[in-house]
């Protein structure tokens, strides 16, 4: 173990040490050119180089649905929204892949009016310079938008969801934390009683009543339509999907834990990049003017549209360079061990270890030119190689084995092009409106 904890260091003082230290102690541990262990905040994970990452995603042996549900108590009321393997889980990445990907044209109307309301309401408005905790801002904001098109415009008015759902995650995290140091049997009960996991269920309670309410809302305008013979009104946001998607079937489905678990994977993620974006822009103000020129170009010939977003391959490249230069974990595709794996190097990677490949190509010199530097056109020259399979993976939603932010495989992040689309909505109106 790279950073086992000294005979006299009680483990749980050496294990917050990863999160002040972590890609150095990755960087160590790569050095020995073989599989290791390291002791995180959320317990020891066995660390492959990226290279493996093409066996990881194929191996039935590893599981990422069992992983997030031993790490997160996913099976305790209050940790709903990370109850992976599960119907509403499956019926979230099927409403990621089939509807919000899809969809993107038809929502961009919508995200670009809730984004220009979100600004007024939670940034600054003036012309004198203001100080602000810009992650706190940009988390209502990105609240804002993906609740928009998860819940609809009714709900992402209500302060009461904003507050759940920008609050849920951390909370969770947390609670997890919190409960990871009592022994795996006793947990079954004292979930009930931490105050943590307690504030945690009054989320989902509140969360439960917002939405179920608003669901029975939709179902009587929808009835009202058709007793008086109008038109059905149409919805484009994940409730309608969901109810859409199921009602043909059996399926036992909780509208209120398919929007958690959409919520809890996309809204902090979202936010820890388009704040790094923010900031990287900020840092390199010469990028400022390209960017508005190619974001006014592609507006005015193709108004706001998906075609438009595609043009806009400077702000795609600078979203993913601001990703590479500090994305959201050192380790990616956590899997939990099932039974004795031995990967084509000859390691041995014992049943109920975790495992994690590592992000290093994100940072490797034989990958990336100076790769300490931001470098906004990194990915725009790329896209311009000349190469068609290094150009496919200079866009943002790309993943590969060298870039592994939003996963590799097919647990890949479902909603990624979403959530691209999103980042991008929210950057260029901010490039547009503020210095």
């Amino acid at each position: 173990m790279v950073n086992a904890p000294r005979f006299w260091e009680p483990r749980l003082l050496v294990q917050p040490s990863f999160l002040f230290n972590a890609r150095n102690l990755v960087s160590k541990g790569l050095k020995l050119n073989r599989a290791f262990r390291i002791l995180t905040d959320i317990g020891v994970i066995t660390v492959v180089p990226s290279e493996f990452a093409n066996e990881i995603r194929t191996d039935s042996r590893l599981s990422y649905p069992q992983v997030i549900t031993e790490n997160f108590h996913a099976r305790f009321p209050g940790f709903e929204g990370f109850r992976e393997g599960t119907t509403d889980a499956a019926l979230s990445r099927d409403i990621a892949r089939k509807h919000l990907t899809h969809s993107l044209d038809k929502v961009t109307g919508a995200l670009a009016e809730e984004c220009a309301a979100a600004l007024k309401d939670h940034f600054p408005d003036g012309k004198d310079w203001t100080e602000i905790n810009l992650r706190d801002h940009v988390l209502k904001l990105v609240a804002r938008l993906s609740s928009r098109v998860f819940l609809g415009e009714e709900i992402t008015r209500n302060d009461d969801w904003i507050k759940v759902t920008t609050e849920y995650t951390t909370d969770a995290y947390i609670a997890a934390k919190i409960l990871r140091l009592w022994p795996a049997k006793l947990r079954p009960l004292v979930h009930w009683i931490l105050p943590c996991c307690i504030k945690l269920r009054r989320h989902v309670f509140k969360a439960r009543s917002i939405i179920i309410a608003a669901i029975e809302r939709r179902r009587l305008v929808k009835e009202a339509a058709i007793k008086s013979g109008k038109p059905i009104p149409i919805f484009n946001d994940v409730i309608e999907w969901l109810e859409q998607d199921t009602k043909d079937t059996t399926s036992d489905y909780d509208p209120v834990v398919a929007q958690l678990i959409l919520s809890q994977a996309a809204i902090h993620t979202t936010t820890d990049l388009l704040t790094q974006a923010i900031l990287e822009i900020a840092a390199t103000p010469e990028i400022v003017e390209p960017l508005r020129d190619e974001i006014n170009d592609a507006a005015n010939r193709l108004g706001w549209s998906k075609a438009a977003f595609h043009e806009m391959k400077l702000l795609d490249s600078v979203l993913k360079e601001s990703q590479r230069r500090k994305p959201l974990a050192m380790t990616f595709m956590h899997r939990l061990v099932l039974e004795d794996t031995t990967p084509s190097n000859g390691d041995t990677i014992p049943k109920g270890s975790v495992i994690g490949v590592s992000a290093d190509k994100l940072w490797d010199p034989k990958v990336h030119e100076n790769p300490e530097r931001f470098d906004g056109y990194r990915f725009v020259r790329m896209r311009e190689s000349g190469d068609s399979k290094v150009a496919n993976q200079a866009h943002l939603v790309s993943t590969s084995p060298n870039h592994l932010a939003f996963g590799y495989g097919k647990h890949a992040c479902a909603g990624r092009f979403f959530a691209a689309h999103e980042s991008k909505m929210a950057l260029l109106n901010i490039l547009l409106r503020y210095d």
